[in-house]
C-alpha cells in the first residue's frame, strides 16, 4: 500500500465516503472499512450499528454509541473486510454516522 507519490496517489483514490441519517445501504459489494464516525445530538444518546449486507436484517459488526452531543470515532487500521456489503442502521438522536470505506473492485473496473 505504500511506497512513491502516485501509487499512494492512485490507491487513496478508490477510497469512498458517505454521511448517512437515517437506515441506509451504503455499498451493495464487499468493502474494506476504514472508519465509521457518530455523531449525536442534543437529544440524547445516540446508537447506531454498521452491518455486514444490505438490509436492517443483516449481521451486525460493529455498534458505535455517543452520549448526548458528542462522538464516537473509529479508525480501523488493518480496515475490516465487510464481505457483503454495508448497511448502517440509525438509531435515535444521532446527527450523522461517516462511513469511510473502499469497494473491493473487479479485476478490470
Amino acid at each position: 500500500m505504500y511506497g512513491d507519490l502516485d501509487t499512494i496517489s492512485e490507491y487513496w483514490k478508490a477510497v469512498e465516503y458517505k454521511m448517512v441519517t437515517a437506515d441506509e445501504k451504503v455499498s451493495g459489494r464487499p468493502c474494506f472499512l476504514y472508519a465509521a464516525h457518530l455523531a449525536a445530538g442534543t437529544g440524547g444518546a445516540a446508537t447506531a450499528i454498521i452491518r455486514d449486507g444490505t438490509e436492517t436484517a443483516a449481521d451486525a459488526v460493529i455498534t458505535l454509541a455517543a452520549l448526548t452531543s458528542s462522538f464516537d470515532v473509529r479508525n480501523f487500521d488493518p480496515p475490516i473486510y465487510f464481505k457483503k456489503g454495508i448497511h448502517v442502521d440509525v438509531g435515535n438522536n444521532v446527527t450523522s454516522v461517516l462511513v469511510v470505506y473502499m469497494p473491493v473492485r473487479k479485476e478490470k473496473e
